[in-house]
């Protein structure tokens, strides 16, 4: 799989230099930043991008709103569906064709890196996220989508040409999505095998299972993604804590206070039924101790947020009375 990685990069550096050198296409772009276009003109046809930007927590994204088509007429001018390119005193502009007609000159992308980043971006979060519903559909227990962004940034390749890009694009996705598909069936098969079994399993075999859960098998999957303990193993868990909860405090003292955290979150806080049981279980006082304590921790959450909240506009108000 890292041999086919290594092939497509070359390739894709050959699709690059071509794309460079060879096409006679000119790169455009709208003077404003606001309501911005990336404009790939040909002698017989153009592309327009209409680009949009939006936040991802501290993370900055783009996205294509719209590509349109347009085709040169023969009066030199270019016409789509919605946009429209002329020539005026040796000067182009777009133009949008809407309700409210707008006309904005047209000039050479300064920064053909940063433009082509940008498409890039669009393109490969689309197209990740594209992947993420698809598997997630498949696989409700699994979502990555929030991890588009790091497996974009984890790209040496993000300023190429847009059109080579994207061939390099399709077939890296194509294998992440391969890897995790087969991850995915690996941790689902193991994960129905012990519910179905929970009642009858010796502790050892359990043990050495759920630990199954804790790691992913896939090399391309380990290249892209952080390591975290998947929704299987707090599933498997779970039933763990219901029908064996002696069990359920063994497997957390065998474990680290990190792997510790992702046992003791498969409870609910309020899970009644659950609790009750585990508070049964004689022995393993420490662990047990540590367990109710992270309950009642978050039980009395909810609350302590919303008395920040309260506290923070109690504070602006006695601020807005002070200053006026």
């Amino acid at each position: 799989m890292n041999y086919i990685l290594l092939l497509v990069t070359v390739l894709l550096i050959q699709l690059n230099v071509i794309a460079q050198t060879s096409d006679k296409r000119v790169f455009l772009e709208t003077s404003k930043k606001a309501n911005h276009y990336y404009v790939n003109l040909h002698e017989t046809d153009a592309l327009v991008f209409e680009m949009e930007t939006f936040l991802h927590g501290p993370e900055m994204g783009y996205a294509i709103r719209n590509i349109d088509t347009l085709i040169r007429q023969s009066d030199g001018a270019y016409t789509g569906r919605q946009m429209k390119i002329i020539k005026k005193k040796d000067a182009l502009y777009l133009i949008r064709e809407s309700k409210k007609k707008k006309e904005m000159p047209l000039v050479n992308v300064a920064d053909s890196a940063s433009a082509n980043a940008h498409l890039n971006n669009s393109y490969y979060l689309e197209r990740y996220l594209e992947m993420s519903k698809e598997i997630n559909n498949a696989f409700p227990l699994w979502n990555g989508s929030w991890d588009r962004f790091s497996t974009w940034q984890s790209l040496d390749n993000k300023e190429i040409n847009y059109r080579a890009f994207r061939t390099f694009a399709d077939e890296r996705i194509k294998l992440m999505k391969d890897s995790i598909v087969e991850e995915q069936n690996r941790c689902a098969v193991l994960m129905n095998y012990l519910i179905q079994n929970i009642t009858t399993i010796n502790y050892t075999a359990l043990r050495d299972s759920v630990a199954k859960l804790l790691v992913n098998d896939s090399s391309t999957y380990k290249l892209v993604y952080q390591l975290q303990p998947s929704a299987y193993f707090q599933k498997v868990i779970y039933q763990v804590a219901k029908e064996h909860p002696e069990f359920f405090f063994r497997l957390a003292e065998e474990y680290t206070s990190k792997d510790q955290y992702y046992i003791f979150n498969s409870i609910g806080a309020h899970d009644k039924d659950v609790l009750a049981k585990l508070k049964l279980v004689e022995g393993h006082d420490k662990i047990k101790k540590a367990f109710f304590k992270d309950i009642k921790f978050r039980k009395r959450m909810p609350f302590v947020a919303v008395g920040l909240a309260l506290a923070e506009c109690v504070g602006l108000v006695l601020l807005f009375v002070a200053i006026f």
